[in-house]
């Protein structure tokens, strides 16, 4: 009988144990999952404005290339050359 109250006992504290993990590990995952997600915003928020900012330095670039083309096609003209068949 007391063997049995033991086993029992046991049984009862093995399942409360494992319970415990359940529960603890179930609110790790939720951690992990809500950390997941807030890198997933802050990395989405980085590129954004890397995107954003790489947009604005290309429209410069152009700007600054179309002109040296422009100014390239003077010079040339200007010493009776082509552009268009060089």
């Amino acid at each position: 009988s007391t063997c049995r109250e033991a086993i029992q006992q046991a049984r009862a504290e093995r399942e409360q144990v494992l319970g415990e993990k359940d529960r603890t590990i179930t609110e790790l995952q939720g951690k992990i999952d809500a950390m997941e997600t807030e890198y997933e915003k802050i990395l989405h928020g980085s590129l954004d404005r890397v995107l954003s900012k790489l947009a604005a330095a290309q429209g410069c670039w152009e700007k600054e290339a179309t002109a040296m083309h422009m100014e390239h096609k003077e010079r040339l003209r200007e010493f009776g050359l082509n552009p268009l068949e060089i």
